[in-house]
Order: C-alpha cells, then structure tokens, then sequence
C-alpha cells in the first residue's frame, strides 16, 4: 500500500486584523511547504480520533472566542495536533489530547451577554448533536465543548467569516 501523505493548504484569510494588527497567519509559516505528515496505513482508531479530531477542530474554529478573533493560524495548529491524535492508541487517549490542546487555548473571559442560539424560524440550524455523543466523545471533552458553546460572546468578532 502506498504511503498516505497529508497536503494542506490553507485559503489565508486577510493577513491584518479589522484594527490593523498582523494576524497569526502573518506570522506563522510553519506549514507553509506541506505538513510532513507521512503514513504508510492507518489503524481504526487512527480513523477514528481522526474525525473525532476534524470535528472539534471545526467547531472551534467557528465558536472558540481566541480562534473566531483570529488569534491562531487555526489550520496550522490542525497539523500541530494532528501527529498526537496518530499516535493515541485509544478513543480516550485521542480525547486527552484534545482536552490538552482545547486547555492550551486559554481559559474563557466571561461572557455578558452570552450569545444565545438564535430560536424559532430558522432554516439552518448548527449540527451539534455529536457533541452529546457519549459513544464519540468522553464526559469531559463533551463538557470542555458544551462550555465552550454556551460561553461565547455575543459581541465576538468572526476572523473566519465575511459578509
């Protein structure tokens, strides 16, 4: 079997925050020529902590308050974690890592208001059932993110997301 390289290139989002300050992916270069990420196969729990690992990374890049600021070059961190979740032999083990990486983001600054999930006459509603997901996810990477959720600022910037 062939080996398993993994390519990434990032769209960059603009490389000066709305207040003129150089963003992370300024400064960040250190995939800018690929990730040196090289299997020759993968495991199932390689699969596994794998999608596990694509769908928190997604899901703080659009709710974590330090990554919607554009305080990480959020893709680049992707293949900074990636080559823990490959080596955690286990779902737990995979769930470790992600606390580890979710804690090293720093903790939340209060929120007032929160944002609350917008209620009645939506046509698309997040997809987040897998984070109550007990067979996916365990009780303390479910309540990092369930926290992470409920505590985001209603005022929060999204360096991700234009109008």
């Amino acid at each position: 079997m062939p080996a398993i390289a993994f390519l990434f290139v990032a769209a960059a989002p603009p490389a000066f925050s709305q207040d003129g300050r150089r963003t992370a992916f300024e400064t960040d270069h250190a995939f800018d020529a690929g990730s040196r990420i090289a299997l020759d196969a993968v495991t199932p729990a390689q699969v596994d902590n794998l999608a596990v690992l694509g769908k928190v990374w997604g899901f703080l890049k659009y709710h974590h308050p330090l990554i919607t600021a554009g305080g990480r070059q959020w893709d680049y961190e992707l293949l900074r974690v990636m080559p823990k979740m490959l080596a955690a032999p286990d779902r737990a083990a995979g769930d470790a890592v992600l606390r580890d990486w979710i804690a090293g983001l720093g903790s939340l600054a209060g929120c007032d208001p929160c944002a609350v999930p917008a209620q009645g006459e939506l046509h698309l509603r997040p997809a987040l059932q897998w984070m109550d997901d007990a067979s996916l996810l365990g009780a303390g990477l479910r309540a990092d993110l369930r926290h992470i959720y409920l505590h985001r600022p209603a005022s929060a910037s999204q360096f991700y997301l234009r109008m």
